[in-house]
Formats: C-alpha cells, structure tokens, sequence
C-alpha cells in the first residue's frame, strides 16, 4: 500500500489515494487521504498563499458550524470570507426581488415594500419621513412663524395677492399720488346776511342763488388735509342745477384766504377771488359741475387753514340765466401723496 497520489482516468476521480495519510502539521491535518480510493478530505483549513498570521493570506477553511467550506482572507487578524465572482445577475435589474425596469421612475428612490420582502421604485412622501416636526432643520421656516430670517428675502413685482412685494414696490405704491375731495354740503355752509334760500328737490338739499339782482353768499373753512402734497393746487368745483330749462350762464364766485396758526396772522384779511362760467344745457334740475377754480398751492403750507367765500352775483357781465340756481354741493381736490401726518 503506498501513500502516493495520482491523477486518475476520466471515469474516475480527479485526484484519488493509492494509500491513506496526510499533509499537515503536529497536532492536526489541511488535508488527507484517510481511506485507499476515496477522495481529498479538508481539515480545518488548508492555505493557498501566506500563512496564518501575515495579514492578506488566503485560505480554504471549513465553518464549524454549517461544514461548508469557504475562502478566507487574513485582515490584521481577523479571517474575513471572500467572495467570488460568478454567474449570477450582478444588476440590480437582474435579481428576482427588484423591479424589472427603470422605465417611468426617473428620480425616484429605492425603498423596502411594505410586505418587507422585496425592493421597489417609490417617490418620497413626506408624510412618511420621520423627524419633520423636530426643529433641527435650519434652513426652513417654521409654519407658526416662531424662526424669522436672518438673512435679506427677495419679493417681486406682485401680480397675485399671494406674491412676496419688494420694498420698492411698496414704496412706490405709498408714494404714488392720487386725487382726494373734501365734500362742502349746505348743511355744514354758514349763511350770509343775503343768503340763498334753502329748499329741497327731489331728495337733495339745495341752496337756490337768486338770478336777478340780490348777490348771495355761503361761508365754509377747512384745514389743510395733512395727506396733502406740498405745493399742489386746490381746485374747487360748484354742482348745481337749474331750476327751469331755459339757456343761460351762470358765474360762480369764491373769495378765499389762507392763514397759519401761531404765525401772527389774522383770520380777517379781505382774500383773493376768483370765478368760473357754467353754462345750462337746457334740461330742467339737471346736476352739472363747474370747471375748475384753482387756488395755488404755492403759498400754501401743512397746517394752513383756508376761508372760503361762496356767492353768485346776478350783476355780472356774464351771468345771464336769469333764474335761480341751484347749489348741490362743493368739491374741493386736492392732491395726497402720503397716507398721513409723519408720527
């Protein structure tokens, strides 16, 4: 009987024993041939390169506990298994608990199924995603508004009642002027010595100017709206109406002066008058509005309180509508650039 090995038919095994023995080392074996005829038999493991205590030596090694063998890689000191390439599916498209396409999932993620037995393709719900209620995330505002910015936040031109306005458009609407009337009625008017007489047509108040010889007169003040823009006009406006349909002209006249408070000024100076035609358009009680009688801004200040004399005097060259005329109420525009008086 010899311990020799050969390599045997293509009826018979690879490597066979004429004989038994082993190769190994004292106190135990890598591999042996216990039996005449029977194959190569793996002890506790049998090195390929190296040894076992220089680091990246490989071995053939038995586990203790399945008995199946594997190939191991020495790392510092510890026996890693090292795979092997083989046949199977090496994309993930390949395996069997993937899905078998990529088609129609651009951008989503790789999730778990919720059966926790295979992958799949998902988009991310944030409602899924835990921890978004914890205030950790400093770069996002906070829904009750309790995180402000630190740092200078862009808006736009808004268009939408949700948009985020620049400064400058704010300013721009705050600064933007726009047009204001203060409405004189003739129940707020004081009555001259020769005064209008007060009647009522339809359902309007009215204060009807006699058109044949008595000069009538109203008096009313206002101070100057502290939204005004500073050196723009007044310009005043008489509605009225006619009493009958006949043609004619009717001149409306206004005597006005200006006086600041604390100023050494007198609130009895004689003032300026100024007037302006209207002409009827044949249609009886019909409401029609004056040109325009300007009061210059220029000499006009913030706080400035205004006296203002109203009358009609039949006498005048131009004044040829010969019946009463009567006064609705008087406009006066002015120009606001400022929603008020700076605190």
């Amino acid at each position: 009987m010899s311990n020799d090995l050969y390599i045997g038919t293509t009826t018979g095994p690879i490597i066979t024993a004429k004989g038994f023995g082993q190769i190994g080392s004292k106190g135990g074996y890598n591999l042996r041939i216990d039996q005449e005829g029977k194959a190569l038999e793996l002890g506790s493991h049998l090195f390929v390169t190296g040894d076992a205590t220089t680091s990246g030596s490989i071995r053939f090694a038995v586990d203790g506990d399945t008995g199946y063998a594997e190939i191991q890689t020495l790392s510092g000191s510890i026996w890693q298994p090292t795979l092997l390439q083989t046949d199977a599916d090496t994309t993930y498209l390949g395996l069997s608990d993937t899905p078998s396409a990529y088609t129609g999932h651009a951008n989503k993620s790789v999730t778990v199924t919720s059966g926790e037995t295979a992958l799949e393709f998902t988009t991310i719900d944030h409602g899924n995603i835990s921890g978004l209620t914890a205030d950790d995330h400093t770069q996002y505002s906070l829904v009750d508004g309790s995180r402000g910015f630190t740092s200078t936040v862009s808006g736009v031109d808004p268009t939408q009642g949700y948009h985020l306005a620049t400064k400058q458009h704010v300013a721009d609407a705050i600064s933007t002027s726009v047009k204001k009337h203060i409405v004189i009625k003739p129940s707020t008017v004081k009555l001259g010595a020769s005064a209008p007489t007060q009647a009522v047509i339809g359902n309007f108040p009215v204060l009807q100017f006699n058109g044949v010889s008595i000069t009538e007169i109203i008096y009313t003040s206002f101070h100057t709206p502290v939204d005004w823009s500073e050196g723009t006009d007044f310009d005043i406006h008489v509605h009225w109406a006619p009493v009958n349909a006949n043609a004619g002209t009717v001149v409306w006249q206004m005597t006005y002066d200006v006086v600041a408070s604390n100023a050494n000024e007198v609130i009895s100076n004689v003032g300026d008058t100024i007037y302006v035609l209207d002409d009827t358009e044949g249609i009886q009680d019909e409401l029609l509005e004056s040109p325009d009688m300007t009061i210059s801004g220029t000499n006009i200040a913030p706080e400035d309180t205004m006296g203002i004399t109203i009358f009609r005097d039949p006498t005048h060259g131009d004044d040829d509508y010969t019946s009463d005329a009567s006064l609705v109420w008087i406009e006066i525009e002015y120009t606001s650039d400022k929603f008020g008086e700076t605190i």
